[in-house]
């Protein structure tokens, strides 16, 4: 991102992430997800905040199926894919699957775990990444039917993309649910002059 770091970008995504309601290793999945997509130049503010507000959706009921019925959530069907990977073959259908641009950073895992060049693809958008490295065109859809597949043009990196300030507030809004409220005992502070615990 070149107007916020991406350890901003990681923190706010992992407390709006438990904000939703979602436990704390897809809040860090998610996380680590947003801060590898902003530093190969995507966005995935937009794309996370709308998820997240979003209707609810689920995972694959049987991740050795080479066809995943929707509508799925690409959090949860991207820590499928990543804990899958090595026990199947790269090839894939994700029927409703929602903001397949999160998938993104699970298909990279998929790939350094399978040493192949995964090209994913829907409703006119195409990327590729060999683990490391992406290669994307087109934009996000609200939710589309995708397909995982070895092979795919040499990943290249895309240029920089900046936050959108509502998406990153959308997000603000979720993680400011995490906080605890005031009380007269953390107004004081923890200074020396505190009561000490008993």
């Amino acid at each position: 991102m070149t107007d916020r770091s991406l350890g901003e970008l990681q923190a706010l995504v992992r407390a709006a992430v438990r904000g939703a309601g979602r436990d704390w290793g897809t809040a860090a999945e998610a996380a680590r997800g947003a801060r590898w997509l902003a530093a190969r130049g995507v966005d995935p503010t937009p794309s996370l905040a709308a998820l997240l507000s979003g209707p609810p959706a689920g995972r694959p009921t049987d991740p050795r199926a080479p066809a995943w019925d929707g509508p799925l959530d690409p959090l949860r069907a991207g820590l499928a894919l990543a804990d899958f990977a090595p026990l199947r073959a790269p090839r894939l259908s994700l029927r409703g699957l929602r903001h397949p641009l999160l998938l993104l950073p699970f298909v990279a895992d998929a790939a350094a775990a399978t040493g192949l060049t995964l090209t994913l693809t829907w409703a006119g958008a195409t990327a590729a990444t060999d683990g490391d490295a992406l290669s994307l065109a087109g934009d996000d859809a609200d939710e589309a039917d995708a397909a995982l597949a070895p092979g795919g043009c040499g990943p290249a990196r895309p240029a920089a993309a900046r936050a959108r300030p509502a998406a990153w507030d959308a997000l603000a809004a979720l993680a400011a649910l995490t906080h605890a409220p005031a009380t007269a005992a953390s107004r004081r502070g923890a200074g020396a002059d505190d009561d000490p615990l008993e």
